[in-house]
């Protein structure tokens, strides 16, 4: 079992990683003797893990809500249906929420702890790799709004993070691929050994035990960024490499139901047209961008949006991006693999030359 800490202005965050979680799991609910306990979800792991995490917390008794998978329950409509539901089981403020399900889940079931008296506490269990290597960790939370990935939101620290390998023995292969994108991204920005490690992994023939060792590397180091830099002032911009287009990428392929791509697969091509700018940008040499699309691609990751995507509608959710500042583009790109830098700013024309490069789609007309 690997334990990682975070304190930071009297708040904790404790992260554990452990092939055996849930036969201990009913040890770390009770440690903090809450009131009442819910279990928020989705569908999908409803069917799959909710009987299990159940049992494991016996004899603590928890209500269940369940919602529908997928990014579109990130929304208004859905907060709603938790907070009704957290009210009518008479959850208070000494209640505690467990989210369990993948990084969208987490997402809308934080910030529903963030807000539902003001806050109540919150542990996560995080049951697709995306979300054990990333998006469980750092306290952020986030619901979309028209069109525009996690414009609303807030930082709310969960008490405990609990990640068992275990979870992605039922995971198909397109989700496990798609994790290991958030894991490339840390390692890009790490570089050193990190980096030489990753170069090996293959997230398909990886045993659940095997996987300790990437995921406490990718925790290790987000906590590490998070420890300095919380409230993402400064430093924890650097975890938004890959995000900026990657989350217009992933906006625009709602649209284009046979091309729609989910998150990883998103950043894995914001990633790499990230690392173009940056090489129109005269940050990142030629063969350093080779290197980092030969790597996306080793992890059978895409490079390139195949659907049509207009410059006006690339630009439009990009400068709705809260990295923003003053209506100025701001982005984390490489000056090389372990070398990366935040806030810098690129012309507009650039934006659109990277655009092509990494869309098929026939016009990119404004």
């Amino acid at each position: 079992m690997y334990s990682l800490d975070l304190f930071k202005d009297g708040c904790e965050h404790k992260v554990i990683i452990s092939k055996e979680l849930l036969l201990t799991l009913a040890e770390h609910v009770a440690a903090d003797n809450f009131s009442k306990v819910a279990i928020l979800t989705d569908e999908k792991i409803a069917t799959l893990w909710l009987p299990e995490v159940s049992t494991a917390l016996n004899p603590i008794k928890a209500c269940n809500i369940i919602i529908p998978a997928g990014e579109f329950s990130k929304s208004v409509s859905t907060l709603e249906q938790i907070w009704l539901e957290l009210h009518r089981a008479k959850l208070d403020r000494h209640s505690l929420i467990i989210c369990l399900g993948g990084g969208s889940l987490l997402d809308v079931g934080a910030f529903a702890a963030s807000t539902y008296m003001r806050g109540i506490a919150l542990i996560h269990i995080p049951t697709t790799l995306l979300a054990q290597v990333d998006a469980s960790i750092g306290g952020k939370t986030a619901i979309n709004l028209r069109g525009v990935k996690n414009l609303i939101g807030t930082f709310y620290t969960p008490k405990k993070v609990l990640i068992d390998p275990v979870f992605l023995s039922t995971l198909p292969a397109r989700e496990l691929i798609s994790g290991s994108a958030e894991a490339l991204k840390h390692a890009l920005l790490e570089g050193g050994s990190h980096l030489e490690d990753i170069k090996t992994w293959d997230p398909l023939k990886t045993t659940n035990g095997n996987y300790l060792s990437i995921l406490k590397r990718s925790c290790q180091y987000k906590l590490n960024i998070v420890r300095r830099d919380l409230n993402e002032a400064g430093l924890r911009k650097l975890l938004n490499f890959g995000h900026s287009a990657g989350h217009a990428f992933e906006a625009l392929s709602f649209d284009t139901a046979q091309s729609s791509l989910n998150h990883g697969e998103a950043v894995a091509i914001g990633m790499y047209f990230e690392s173009i700018l940056a090489n129109l940008s005269g940050l990142l040499s030629s063969s350093d961008l080779i290197f980092i699309h030969s790597l996306i691609t080793h992890f059978n990751l895409p490079t390139k949006a195949l659907f049509s995507v207009s410059a006006a509608q690339f630009l439009k959710l990009i400068e709705s991006d809260k990295k923003n500042r003053n209506g100025s583009m701001k982005w984390t790109l490489l000056r090389a693999p372990g070398a990366p830098v935040y806030d810098v700013s690129v012309p507009e024309e650039m934006v659109v030359q990277a655009l092509k490069e990494v869309c098929k789609g026939p016009s990119l007309k404004n």
